[in-house]
């Protein structure tokens, strides 16, 4: 679980701060700052996630079983891609 969790933050976190400075940024700061600037905002989120993780994986693990929500669906596809 907690690989999960650090790929998810690494994929995500890389696409929102991408996106977040594009937008905000864009035409007001050059490009390599705007660079600089994403994979520092970028990097510190992933660490976080990293760091938080001992507190993160406990949590969630009383959050499943106290709602009976760790289950897994059997013969259901979730493919966006299926037609």
């Amino acid at each position: 679980m907690s690989l999960r969790f650090v790929l998810s933050t690494v994929v995500g976190q890389l696409i929102d701060s991408a996106t977040f400075v594009l937008v905000a940024f864009t035409g007001t700061l050059p490009t390599r700052t705007m660079a600089l600037v994403t994979f520092t905002g970028w990097a510190v989120k992933v660490v976080w996630e990293v760091a938080a993780l001992p507190i993160t994986l406990p949590l969630v693990r009383a959050l499943k079983r106290k709602e009976g929500a760790d289950y897994f669906d059997i013969d259901t596809n979730f493919s966006p891609l299926r037609f």
